[in-house]
C-alpha cells in the first residue's frame, strides 16, 4: 500500500499537536515544583527551548517565514475625524475670506453644501 503524501496542513497539525502535548506535560510537572527552585528554573528554560524549537521547525518546513520582517510591509493608516457642526458665518468672516481669495488669486465662489438626497424606497413592484 502506498503512503499518502503529507500536505502542509497535516505537517502543521502534527507539529502543533506535538508542541501542545510537550508543553502541557512541562506545565503539569512545573506545578509540582517550588517557586525559585532550580527545578522550577529548569522547567522555565525547557519551556523557552520548546517554544524556540517550535518556531524553528515551522520556519524550516516552510510554514512560517524565517525572517518575519522581510515578509511583512509596514503600513500606516491615518484617519481624520471632523466635527460636522454649522459655522457661525459673520460678515467679518466673509470679508476676511474675500480678501484672502483676492490676495491669493482664488476667484471661485464659496461652494454650497450639496443637497441631501433621500434614497429611493424599494418595495414590491406592481404587476
Amino acid at each position: 500500500m502506498a503512503r499518502q503524501q503529507k500536505t502542509s496542513a497535516t505537517i502543521a497539525d502534527e507539529i502543533e499537536k506535538s508542541y501542545r502535548r510537550h508543553k502541557r506535560q512541562l506545565e503539569k510537572s512545573m506545578k509540582q515544583t517550588q517557586e525559585g527552585s532550580a527545578s522550577r528554573l529548569n522547567h522555565v528554560a525547557a519551556l523557552a527551548a520548546l517554544d524556540r524549537k517550535y518556531r524553528e521547525e515551522r520556519s524550516a518546513r516552510g510554514l512560517d517565514p524565517v525572517n518575519l520582517g522581510t515578509a511583512v510591509k509596514t503600513r500606516y493608516v491615518f484617519t481624520a475625524y471632523t466635527e460636522s457642526t454649522t459655522i457661525n458665518d459673520t460678515a467679518a468672516d466673509r470679508h476676511a475670506r474675500e480678501e484672502l481669495d483676492k490676495e491669493f488669486g482664488v476667484e471661485s465662489e464659496r461652494r454650497q453644501a450639496a443637497p441631501i438626497v433621500e434614497p429611493k424606497k424599494r418595495g414590491k413592484r406592481k404587476q
